[in-house]
């Protein structure tokens, strides 16, 4: 498509890792002004079923990782002035099902941890919302089997999955100047699952 593109591996769990990549995107591109916080794991177990390594694991992945990010990019936005970070959530931290205890509890934390920076940074020019996708066509809905995806499409008011680029569009959207006026909004993009 034209566009220069690098890749860098992070570990979104490690403290280390998130320093060591900062520091490489500011001396390569400066800033950062734009955070998107996007990793996401569930183990599909309900509280009895789940195991303490899984529950840690979830929450390490959906939810620290955040925090890391977060923690990593907004003292360089303080000193810039401001910036944009968009958390990726779930409708799953919104509402719950009978499965997935440590999803559920995890997104929820992504919500609300969303929430008090976009207060918390308001003042300072930093703008915090997320990003709430329903079902989607993704590697992590298609490892739930076929029966999970039509059964998370039929219950969508719109009776399919959505596409990636429909929530990297909202992503795209939050982190804009389309967006100045928004800070710890909740984004839902859901084919409307949420609203019945």
């Amino acid at each position: 498509m034209g566009y220069e593109v690098e890749y860098r591996h992070l570990d979104v769990t490690s403290e280390r890792e998130w320093a060591e990549t900062v520091e490489y995107c500011r001396a390569k591109l400066g800033g950062p002004s734009i955070l998107v916080n996007n990793a996401g794991m569930y183990t599909g177990r309900r509280v009895h079923d789940e195991t303490p390594e899984g529950w840690q694991r979830t929450i390490d992945v959906n939810l620290t990782s955040v925090f890391l990010g977060m923690r990593a990019v907004i003292p360089y936005m303080l000193e810039d002035g401001g910036g944009a970070i968009v958390n990726t959530s779930s409708m799953w931290g919104l509402i719950a099902s009978e499965l997935n205890a440590a999803y559920h509890a995890s997104k929820g934390g992504v919500t609300l941890l969303s929430k008090h920076a976009g207060a918390a940074y308001a003042q300072e020019g930093i703008r915090v919302n997320s990003v709430h996708p329903g079902g989607v066509q993704t590697t992590m809905i298609e490892e739930t089997g076929q029966a999970n995806q039509d059964a998370t499409a039929s219950r969508a008011p719109m009776r399919r999955l959505g596409d990636p680029q429909e929530i990297a569009a909202a992503i795209a959207f939050l982190a804009s100047d389309d967006a100045s006026y928004m800070t710890g909004a909740t984004l839902v993009v859901d084919g409307g699952f949420t609203a019945i």
